[in-house]
């Protein structure tokens, strides 16, 4: 029941932070993250805990920033639920940021640029609320999800479950569901020519 500018529940600077069998609620974000943020190459592990009804401008429920590098947050046990959070801009429940300079890969040109801002997995993101990216909001540079449940988000505008302009986002057994957006991509949004989603069959 916390209010502060960024990581208004928990921020997680560095390091690894074990959340276990904990409720994060009723948290507000002037900024980013009104649940948590992960910044600094920071790693959360989440165990059997809920992330719920928090509020910020960016990432209602977690936000991460991988100034310093890709941060993660992942449960292995797939029991943790992003549920119900509301961001007044984008990534209801989750934003994932990018860094200002993305990382240039040799023999490729700027327009080919890739980076990596964020590993995701093992939970369950549902229920989140935004202009664009209920679930999940992409809009710089890349992410990599594993094993996570996308249902029932809903945008004002564009990508209920996940709303991506930045560059590559890989995904592996991912499941969007019943997500929904007033305008464009029920399930996924996508815009500009360097995003692009690769997938297992």
């Amino acid at each position: 029941d916390g209010y502060k500018g960024e990581g208004a529940g928990l921020y997680c600077k560095g390091g690894e932070c074990q959340v276990q069998s904990c409720l994060l609620t009723k948290n507000r974000a002037e900024k980013r993250g009104g649940g948590i943020v992960a910044a600094v190459r920071g790693i959360i592990q989440l165990s059997a805990s809920t992330i719920t009804t928090n509020i910020a401008t960016y990432g209602g429920g977690i936000a991460t920033d991988d100034f310093f590098g890709p941060c993660e947050v992942s449960d292995s046990g797939f029991n943790s639920k992003i549920d119900a959070n509301l961001a007044i801009e984008c990534g209801g429940n989750i934003e994932i940021q990018g860094s200002l300079q993305p990382v240039y890969i040799k023999g490729y040109g700027k327009d080919a640029a890739s980076c990596l801002s964020a590993n995701l997995k093992g939970m369950i993101i549902t229920n989140g609320r935004a202009k664009h990216g209920a679930g999940i909001c992409v809009p710089d540079c890349g992410a990599r999800f594993e094993k996570l449940r996308i249902f029932n988000n809903y945008a004002d505008y564009n990508g209920g479950g996940m709303y991506h302009t930045g560059h590559v986002v890989k995904m592996l057994s991912v499941e969007f569901k019943n997500n929904k957006a007033d305008l464009r991509g029920g399930g996924v949004y996508m815009e500009g020519k360097n995003s692009h989603i690769l997938g297992n069959p």
